[in-house]
């Protein structure tokens, strides 16, 4: 990010509310407010053990397939795009005719 009059860089500013100064990223850590005022660290290893497998996935698996009228609307709001990988058109198409 730019200054728009000079060009110059930008700094973004952590600053803690408790000591009234701002702080270094590298004291930053990750938490979790689990009462008021009370928070639990979280680390980026514990993250990592509980991402879903589908943070990862790259492939889609079906599961069931259900009637129209079953599915809540909500889920209509947004459209998306599902295509085959190349060399695996013959088989999406066969699901797709199905």
């Amino acid at each position: 990010m730019l200054h728009k009059t000079d060009l110059s860089r930008v700094r973004e500013v952590w600053y803690c509310a408790q000591e009234d100064k701002p702080v270094e990223r590298r004291d930053l850590v990750k938490g979790y407010e689990s009462g008021k005022d009370t928070y639990v660290v979280v680390e980026d290893e514990e993250l990592k053990k509980i991402a879903p497998p589908t943070a990862t996935a790259t492939a889609m698996e079906i599961l069931q397939f259900v009637k129209a009228h079953e599915v809540d609307p909500v889920f209509l709001e947004t459209s998306y795009y599902v295509s085959a990988e190349q060399g695996a058109s013959k088989p999406y198409t066969l699901l797709l005719k199905a």
